[in-house]
């Protein structure tokens, strides 16, 4: 936004029951838009510029042939209806776009960070903030020589700060997982 920034990693396992990259586009302009709507005005349209055509496409036709990604659409259209704010989808190529970089783990300083935003509940077992510690799926990932999704070029936490902020992250999921069952049960 401007010569700001934000940046999200997707967590392992992401890719599953029909969440595609299309799905992880779709949540990067969800979580731009949340970004956006506590200092847009009400009744503004706003242009957003995406990289990906499928998901410009979609949403320009107000549908994707993916469901997951049609959900996360309906998330948009709500909060635009709920702001009062008209959303408008652009494409740009990748090599135009200087939103690409942080999407490689290249970010810029960090005085130029946007505000943070709450990962919606159902999401934050896919994705994160790019600068939360490695999950223990990342962190056995690394051990066996795989990359997990691009993670920042920046200073490690000490090993203490790292388990601190693991055992944060299982208790959350242990929370979302214990709210989502206590949901189920209950319909």
């Amino acid at each position: 936004m401007g010569n700001r920034w934000r940046a999200w990693r997707l967590l392992p396992g992401w890719k599953a029951n029909s969440r595609d990259i299309g799905w992880a586009e779709a949540v990067g302009c969800w979580f731009l838009i949340l970004t956006l709507a506590p200092t847009t005005p009400r009744g503004t349209h706003t242009k957003i510029f995406r990289d990906n055509r499928g998901v410009v496409k979609g949403w320009w036709k107000g549908r994707s042939r993916n469901k997951p990604t049609n959900d996360i659409f309906k998330h948009i259209h709500a909060l635009s209806e709920a702001q009062d704010i008209c959303f408008h989808m652009r494409y740009v190529p990748s090599k135009e776009n200087p939103a690409d970089g942080p999407s490689h783990g290249e970010y810029l300083h960090r005085s130029l960070l946007l505000p943070a935003i709450t990962i919606p509940v159902s999401l934050r077992l896919y994705v994160c903030d790019f600068d939360m510690p490695l999950s223990p799926a990342e962190s056995l990932l690394l051990q066996q020589g795989k990359a997990p999704t691009p993670l920042p070029r920046a200073d490690r936490l000490s090993l203490q700060q790292e388990r601190t902020a693991i055992n944060a992250t299982l208790e959350e999921h242990a929370r979302s997982i214990f709210t989502q069952t206590q949901q189920w049960l209950n319909s």
